[in-house]
């Protein structure tokens, strides 16, 4: 017997399977979201970066209605557990769900074009600059905190985030 559909963690329809050229797809016909299974995002945006466009023209064609937005926590539709947003990519601003008990991923409707457009502009930045996205000195940061749990001192937090002054 085949297992049941998963339900769509925004709008509680089932989902229904898409095959794409790299994999199976769960994506919601109403909402237009996908979910991707443990590795499935990564992989894809790795292996066939030109695909979140054809993916995002699937799930538009259709979705009948606008999935996006803020909600309650989502429920994973691999697992049954809560999921929580996160920041795809680190400074890309595109939110998405994951589950940490499946690690897997739900994408809203939109989300795959912003995805897109990322990676995309990502590539040219690259180009340009090879750390178009740097993260924060860590070690900086360390040195403001330990300052600011110190002293109240407000001199001696700008000294630790900026240096001698």
């Amino acid at each position: 017997m085949p297992d049941a559909p998963r339900p769509c963690p925004r709008c509680s329809v089932p989902l229904r399977t898409a095959k794409s050229a790299a994999m199976a797809l769960d994506m919601c016909t109403r909402c237009g979201g996908a979910f991707f299974d443990h590795g499935e995002l990564p992989r894809l945006a790795r292996d066939e970066p030109q695909a979140f466009r054809k993916l995002e023209a699937l799930v538009e064609e259709v979705a009948t209605e606008d999935g996006r937005g803020e909600g309650p926590a989502l429920v994973c539709p691999g697992c049954a557990a809560p999921m929580e947003r996160y920041q795809y990519a680190y400074c890309s601003g595109i939110l998405l769900d994951r589950c940490r008990a499946c690690s897997g991923i739900w994408v809203d409707g939109g989300e795959l074009g912003r995805i897109d457009e990322h990676l995309a502009r990502g590539q040219a930045a690259r180009v340009a600059d090879p750390a178009p996205c740097a993260r924060p000195d860590l070690r900086r940061l360390r040195r403001a905190a330990a300052a600011l749990s110190r002293s109240a001192d407000r001199d001696a937090l700008r000294h630790a985030l900026l240096g001698p002054f």
